[in-house]
């Protein structure tokens, strides 16, 4: 009886989760981007793996999870050849870490983005083209450069070229990319970024921006499977295009032989950007996957700030450790202000130094140096060698009771220091 309770739990649950998911994914609001590509495994066997990229922050105003089952079409024409199931049970899930390449400033804290990798076989005969096929809806209704948004999927496209192409000895395996770009970029910070992709076979890769496909619509959001082609191209807001995607100054460019992005965004917003890389072989075109994901462009603080402590330890010597409490900096210089020498410089965190005499020293740390946003401070140091005072007993008297000693301190001192020439001591 108890079996039959707890089975008839579960059974409640699971129907609970996948009407709520149902629910949600009626107004799906949650796409960043994603991929589909290809691994040949030898005769006519191919791994397929589809990257979905979804937003777990609060722009994903119907916290959209994950699908159970990505549906990916494999089609010859607009025919569907196969349609392969992945499921997210056999998938790996992890959050994308929101890294900036450029070290000036500090995104905010709840930019958030989760990666699915699913993953599948299947087998195809030598001779058509086979076109693989991922679509999804919806991306957020706050991107600014779309029309509609909302009611906008996405469409990731592999090719997986046939006779004509290559030879059947030659069969291909398709280019991915290495990296996925930061969710989130500062306004008026310069961006860069390595979009490059790699292709086991040796292939030439060609980088340009394109423009992204929709895919699916709000009443089917994950249609299995896929409606396969034509595709269209999303509608890009009024002054956008596949070129211009972002508001930017300066624009933003792709090197089409490394897939190296530049730019800086000037408008605070949410873009989408498309990125397609193609594939030659002998000067022949033989595939093209496109990429599409999502930039947040949000305001950063410039939070670089270049600290060093007041000193608090004297005369211990000329070998001075210098501590460092800057903030949010990943490159130091320091110049420990010693004019007999060109070599009083260090890159060091927390470095040392040594002094080749006594004397106070300006000491100037510069955080991130090279950069816009760099901080320098500078503070005096003094270097003086360690006191051993050396007590020398003259004479002494004895009156009554009392004795008496002189002490006299030998040394050298300078003269911004105190200077006690003389310590005199009655002991009782």
């Amino acid at each position: 009886m108890n079996h039959l309770i707890l089975n008839s739990i579960r059974v409640f649950v699971l129907l609970a989760t996948f009407l709520t998911g149902a629910a949600l994914s009626s107004r799906a609001t949650h796409l960043v981007g994603g991929e589909v590509f290809y691994e040949h495994l030898g005769n006519d066997e191919y791994l397929i793996t589809l990257k979905v990229y979804r937003d777990c922050g609060a722009t994903n105003t119907n916290q959209t999870g994950f699908d159970q089952f990505a549906s990916v079409g494999i089609f010859i024409g607009n025919v569907l050849f196969e349609n392969l199931e992945l499921d997210l049970f056999d998938a790996t899930v992890n959050f994308v870490p929101v890294v900036l390449e450029n070290p000036c400033f500090v995104l905010p804290p709840d930019v958030c983005v989760e990666e699915a990798v699913y993953q599948g076989e299947v087998t195809l005969p030598f001779g058509p083209n086979y076109d693989i096929i991922y679509e999804r809806c919806c991306r957020n209704p706050s991107i600014t450069n779309l029309i509609a948004p909302e009611d906008t999927g996405a469409t990731f496209i592999a090719t997986v070229p046939g006779d004509g192409l290559v030879d059947e000895e030659d069969n291909n395996n398709s280019a991915y990319f290495l990296n996925f770009p930061p969710g989130a970029l500062c306004a008026n910070a310069a961006f860069f970024f390595d979009h490059a992709a790699f292709d086991s076979d040796g292939d030439s890769l060609v980088y340009e921006f394109c423009t992204p496909y929709t895919g699916a619509d709000p009443d089917n959001p994950a249609p299995n499977p896929p409606n396969g082609p034509p595709y269209n191209p999303v509608i890009w807001g009024m002054g956008f295009n596949a070129n211009s995607p972002i508001s930017a100054n300066p624009a933003f460019e792709i090197d089409p032989l490394t897939g190296y992005i530049t730019g800086t965004p000037s408008q605070v917003g949410q873009y989408v950007i498309g990125v397609c890389v193609h594939e030659f072989r002998n000067g022949i075109e033989i595939n093209s996957i496109n990429r599409d994901f999502q930039f947040n462009v949000t305001i950063c603080d410039p939070n670089i700030v270049a600290s060093i402590p007041t000193q608090n330890q004297f005369c211990d010597g000329l070998t001075l450790d210098f501590n460092n409490t800057s903030t949010n900096a990943e490159s130091f210089y320091w110049d420990f202000g010693d004019l007999s020498t060109s070599a009083d410089t260090s890159t060091s965190p927390s470095p040392t130094y040594t002094y080749p005499d006594t004397g106070v020293y300006v000491v100037t740390l510069i955080a991130n140096p090279g950069w816009s946003c760099a901080d320098t401070t500078s503070t005096t140091y003094q270097a003086y060698p360690l006191i051993a005072p050396a007590i020398l007993q003259n004479n002494f008297t004895c009156d009554g009771n009392d004795i008496f000693y002189d002490f006299n301190a030998v040394g050298e001192f300078d003269n911004d220091a105190e200077d006690y020439d003389k310590i005199e001591t009655r002991v009782m």
